[in-house]
């Protein structure tokens, strides 16, 4: 009987490999089955996130009445437990899976789990350089086919959709950048060979002084040498870089 036990039933320790009590055969099937425990909850995890998103952009943020918001932030108080909770069982599940030697899935901390702010304003300057947590980078957010019961594939989608999209301009941002860096590379090695050309003009003046010879010869130097360091280092750190001294 019940009264009998000196442990109670739901703090009964389960005979597993990781908790070394059982044979080291079912290891394998125990990873399988912990690492589809921990991807469920990251799917979870993922449809929290989105909703708590979506309660701050579509439901405090567009509240008509006080009693909206109010309703609005108990929501997202009930949404901060189930991700909480949902956080402290993928992390005892990734403890068990290190345990067991398989250490694949990536430590989870409370900067992963927090809302998205993008979903508030897609468009807000500077929203480019926010980085989407590393429980979105991986391919089963792809697809819906491991959505849970309660996800709501409309603010799935809208997540989605902004976090793209934001993606997509930051890429062809870094495309653009990477191409103004190769022009503007070539644009110095022009300006300092511009000024090495400009002084050993002067020194062709016919009316110049000794010192300023000596000073424009100097500065000729300078600018030659700064010439050949920077066509010099933009060659071994760039292929794509054409230099203008070929």
């Amino acid at each position: 009987p019940y009264e009998d036990c000196q442990v109670p039933p739901e703090r009964e320790k389960i005979p597993l490999p990781s908790n070394d009590d059982i044979d080291s055969d079912f290891r394998k099937l125990e990873i399988n089955l912990r690492m589809k425990q921990a991807n469920r909850q990251l799917q979870q995890l993922r449809e929290l996130i989105s909703n708590k998103s979506s309660q701050y952009s579509h439901v405090i943020q567009k509240a008509p009445r006080k009693d909206v918001r109010t309703r609005g932030r108990q929501d997202i108080k009930k949404l901060n437990h189930k991700i909480a909770l949902h956080a402290r069982i993928y992390s005892r599940c990734r403890d068990r899976l290190v345990t067991l030697g398989y250490n694949q899935f990536r430590v989870l901390t409370k900067d992963d789990v927090k809302a998205s702010t993008a979903i508030l304003n897609p468009n807000e300057p500077g929203s480019s350089k926010l980085h989407l947590s590393w429980i979105w980078n991986t391919s089963r957010f792809l697809g819906t086919a491991d959505a849970g019961t309660g996800a709501d594939p409309a603010i799935l989608n809208e997540f989605k959709r902004v976090h793209w999209l934001r993606a997509r301009a930051q890429m062809t941002r870094w495309q653009e950048e990477l191409l103004l860096v190769t022009y503007e590379m070539q644009w110095t090695v022009r300006y300092f060979l511009h000024q090495t050309t400009k002084w050993e003009s002067a020194l062709s003046h016919p009316n110049i002084t000794p010192g300023a010879s000596a000073y424009a010869s100097r500065q000729k130097m300078k600018w030659h040498k700064l010439t050949c360091r920077a066509d010099k280092a933009f060659r071994s750190e760039s292929r794509s870089y054409l230099s203008p001294l070929s």
